[in-house]
């Protein structure tokens, strides 16, 4: 199990029409970014990263992991492997499968300006020699995210 399904674990299931999720997906903000810091070898960064926010029916979150693959290149570690509490809901009411579902949630993260924010993060761990686990904000409890509305 990832350090995002835990996260988002912690909150209710939200159900979502697509087109709700798609207008509360663009006020997202970063909750966690993690650095796992440098590796030895190549000197490229990796790590996690958790959007989150409240809306009327409940929080909303998406987790995945990142990695540089070039130094300042940043990309999703696995595309396959992005992490929502949010059900999202198609025309009929009905849960989109899963395929529609990841294109919605890589939809979301493509407006999102997370390679920014990481790069600042990465920036701070490139001083630390070797992989250095660098955590930002603990999250042990149930975090209170920014509102979407």
């Amino acid at each position: 199990m990832s350090h995002q399904t835990t996260i988002t674990g912690m909150w209710r299931q939200v159900r979502k029409p697509t087109e709700e999720w798609a207008r509360d997906a663009k006020n997202l903000k970063a909750l966690q970014i993690s650095c796992l810091g440098r590796n030895r070898s190549e000197g490229l960064g990796s790590g996690h990263c958790l959007w989150a926010c409240s809306t009327p029916s409940g929080t909303i979150g998406i987790g995945w992991r990142w990695t540089e693959i070039l130094p300042g290149v940043l990309a999703i570690d696995d595309p396959l492997d992005v992490f929502s509490n949010v059900i999202l809901l198609g025309e009929a009411g009905l849960p989109v499968d899963d395929n529609r579902r990841v294109g919605h949630l890589h939809n979301a993260i493509h407006d999102l300006d997370w390679q920014s924010v990481v790069k600042q993060r990465l920036a701070g761990a490139s001083s630390r020699p070797g992989r250095v686990r660098q955590p930002c904000a603990t999250l042990a409890r149930r975090p209170a995210a920014p509102s979407c509305v």
